[in-house]
């Protein structure tokens, strides 16, 4: 009957449906063992940023050795650098979302507990920060590593002062003093240092010298000397009026080699483990393919400071209440993964720039710093900082392809404490992989940073009102709650004090400076520790970090060339670790 006939083929139906999904889950199946049954790496590296590129061109210099550096963002030939991201101004990539593909475009940060997140710039693609960063060559001050000897009772021979000199040294050629001063400066390294001229600054920079040496804090040419303080240019990973990130000084000379692969577009989803050891990474599944995994004897992750210790989390190694909450087996708990977060907060006024000091948008956006001592931090000098901007962001109400210069082009200048001790977090938002972590940078949270920003807007006063820089601008104003106030009516507001409070911790941004949600450290002595002195991560095997992420504190500096210092000590510390090239044959060390 028909009923008979309807049921049987219902039955055929049912079996046809159950043989199809069999045969794609073998299909499945098969992909997956294709992608995961190839030969081993000895070394995966997860992210191609300051630190990623830096390692993987380090360790694949011993051609007996095979590293696979993987990577969230496109990856691409120096060559191929759009020209956007290749001119001296970072404002244009950082600001215009057809550059999200280089950046993470979801990425929000709270800056302080007054705030609302926000978002906050991270670079994602080979190069990472340092393709559209602001091109700082700055160093640390040599005291910084000392610093972080002592607290995090790390080994002297390895990250002292001279040791991290030497590092700075390797990674440069800085064309001004590097023959003159080979005591202090490199000359042979793979990323160019130089410093544009007076003549070549903006109107900004120039008013910003002028008055740092009339109000006294004096003119020292050499940032990066060991002894610097007062006003200085800026040394800069430019060559030519071209950017030169890690992608250029590091990747692009070793994309040749037959043992370094390159691979782009992949996402990590975790750290994989055998037990507590580090055997691999697996990629996040797309809606394209199933994610790939890469199996190797040595993981290394270099994600930054941000997507680091998110990847960790993921992989179960983290807080036990955050690994508990989202159903993550527990390879290791460490509470401080993500944790102690440090960013240099900054506060700035607009500078409303007349049409004649107006530049034209590919020029350098900054040449000029003013480092102090507030006397407010005992034993640290340059704690502080006044920045300058000859233009803030895009320029507003222009099409920079087609003009110049407009109407609208706003200067900054602003007041930042580059050693602060307020710390904050970085938290999963899901187990998912595609979801970026909340980042909480609690900026001015800890007094004495409120203190010493409370003491430099009063400096930073005295900057806005010198002719060098009256003579710019129409005007001069801070951003307030909603409104836009002439500086002039925002210091005649009763109450001052707190006006100026509230001012500091509703508009205080970050300097894009992040560091230590990894902090590194002895085991045994320091209890904030996520790493040891090698950058092995503690409680497991085979896994390392090498980023900003290690930082016991953020260096008093840009991050950028810290990171690619640290990068190129800690590769030579794993080459001689683990009997790389030179050190084939040598015993074993944990220090030199």
């Amino acid at each position: 009957t028909q009923s008979t006939w309807g049921a049987q083929g219902a039955k055929i139906m049912a079996a046809r449906l159950r043989l199809r999904v069999s045969l794609f889950a073998l299909l499945c199946l098969s992909f997956v063992c294709v992608v995961t049954a190839q030969t081993s790496y000895d070394y995966v590296v997860i992210g191609a940023g300051s630190a990623g590129a830096t390692v993987a061109s380090r360790l694949s210099e011993d051609p007996l050795v095979t590293v696979v550096l993987v990577e969230a963002g496109p990856n691409f030939k120096s060559a191929d650098t759009p020209y956007e991201m290749q001119v001296p101004n970072p404002s244009i990539v950082v600001s215009s979302p057809k550059f999200d593909a280089y950046k993470w475009p979801n990425l929000q940060a709270r800056r302080t507990k007054h705030q609302q997140p926000s978002w906050y710039a991270r670079g994602r693609g080979v190069g990472g920060t340092s393709s559209i960063n602001g091109q700082l060559a700055i160093r640390g001050m040599l005291d910084d590593f000392e610093h972080w000897v002592r607290e995090a009772h790390l080994p002297e021979a390895i990250w002292g002062a001279a040791n991290a000199l030497n590092y700075y040294k390797k990674l440069e050629t800085d064309v001004l003093f590097g023959v003159s001063e080979p005591e202090i400066h490199g000359s042979q390294g793979p990323v160019p240092i130089n410093r544009l001229s007076e003549p070549e600054w903006g109107h900004v920079d120039r008013a910003q010298k002028q008055a740092a040496v009339d109000l006294g804090y004096g003119w020292f040419m050499d940032h990066n000397h060991p002894n610097s303080t007062g006003a200085s240019v800026y040394a800069i990973n430019s060559q030519n009026s071209r950017r030169v990130s890690t992608n250029d000084a590091y990747l692009e000379p070793a994309r040749n080699r037959s043992n370094l692969f390159i691979v782009g577009e992949c996402l990590v989803d975790k750290i994989l483990f055998d037990g507590r050891k580090a055997i691999g990474v697996k990629e996040a599944d797309n809606k394209t393919h199933i994610g790939r995994v890469f199996f190797a004897k040595n993981v290394i992750l270099s994600a930054g400071t941000i997507h680091s210790p998110a990847i960790l989390m993921r992989s179960g190694v983290g807080p036990g209440y955050v690994l508990s909450k989202y159903s993550i087996p527990v390879v290791h708990e460490n509470p401080n993964v993500g944790s102690h977060l440090n960013e240099h907060p900054v506060a700035f006024a607009l500078l409303h720039l007349k049409t004649d000091f107006q530049p034209i948008w590919w020029q350098r956006h900054t040449n000029c710093i003013v480092r102090y001592t507030s006397g407010l931090l005992d034993g640290f000098e340059n704690d502080m900082t006044i920045l300058g901007a000859n233009q803030l962001g895009d320029t507003i109400g222009r099409d920079i392809f087609s003009n110049d210069t407009a109407p609208g082009v706003i200067g900054i200048l602003g007041v930042a404490v580059f050693k602060p001790l307020s710390r904050g977090r970085v938290y999963l938002k899901s187990k998912k992989p595609e979801v970026d972590p909340a980042v909480d940078c609690n900026l001015l949270s800890h007094p004495l940073d409120m203190q010493r920003m409370r003491d430099g807007f009063g400096r930073l006063q005295h900057f806005l009102n010198h002719p060098a820089v009256r003579r710019l601008v129409d005007n001069i104003t801070i951003s307030y709650g909603e409104d836009e106030m002439l500086l002039e009516d925002f210091l005649a507001q009763p109450r001052q004090d707190q006006v100026i409070d509230d001012w500091l911790l509703t508009q205080t941004s970050d300097a894009q400076h992040c560091a230590s949600t990894c902090k590194m450290g002895d085991p045994k002595l320091d209890r904030t520790a996520v790493v040891d002195a090698s950058g092995r991560v503690i409680g497991v095997e085979n896994l390392r970090v090498v980023d900003a992420s290690i930082f016991p504190s953020a260096p008093r500096a840009n991050t950028h060339l810290t990171v690619v210092a640290a990068a190129e000590l800690l590769s030579d510390v794993i080459k001689r670790e683990d009997g790389l090239a030179q050190w084939r044959g040598y015993p074993k060390a944990d220090s030199f």
